[in-house]
C-alpha cells in the first residue's frame, strides 16, 4: 500500500500538485470578500474602562499621533534623572491642545 502511494506521488507529482493547487483555490474562495477592520473600536467593548479613557483622550487631543520624549543620561535611574523625567512627564500632562 505504501509503495503504491509512493509511486503515485513520485510519478504523478503533477497530478498531486494540481490537486493541491485546486483544493487551495477552492478553500480560499470563501475568503475572497473578507475584510479586516483594524480600527481600535472593533477591539474593545464600548463599556471597557480603558476604552472609555482612550476615547476621552482622543476627544481631548483630537489626534492619534504619538510623541516620544527620549532621555539620554549616563545613569537613567539616578535620582536626579528620575526627578527630571517626572518633571517633564507632569509638564506634558498639563499641556492642552491648541484651539
Amino acid at each position: 500500500m505504501a509503495r503504491r502511494l509512493e509511486d503515485f506521488v513520485l510519478h504523478g507529482r503533477w497530478y498531486v500538485m494540481a490537486a493541491v493547487a485546486a483544493v487551495s483555490v477552492l478553500a480560499a474562495v470563501p475568503y475572497a470578500g473578507l475584510t479586516v477592520e483594524n480600527n481600535i473600536d472593533a477591539w474593545f467593548s464600548a463599556r471597557d474602562p480603558e476604552y472609555l479613557r482612550y476615547r476621552e483622550f482622543s476627544d481631548r487631543f483630537e489626534t492619534e499621533d504619538t510623541v516620544f520624549v527620549v532621555v539620554h543620561a549616563p545613569d537613567v535611574f539616578s535620582t536626579e534623572v528620575l526627578e527630571r523625567i517626572d518633571h517633564i512627564s507632569r509638564a506634558c500632562a498639563r499641556l492642552r491642545p491648541r484651539s
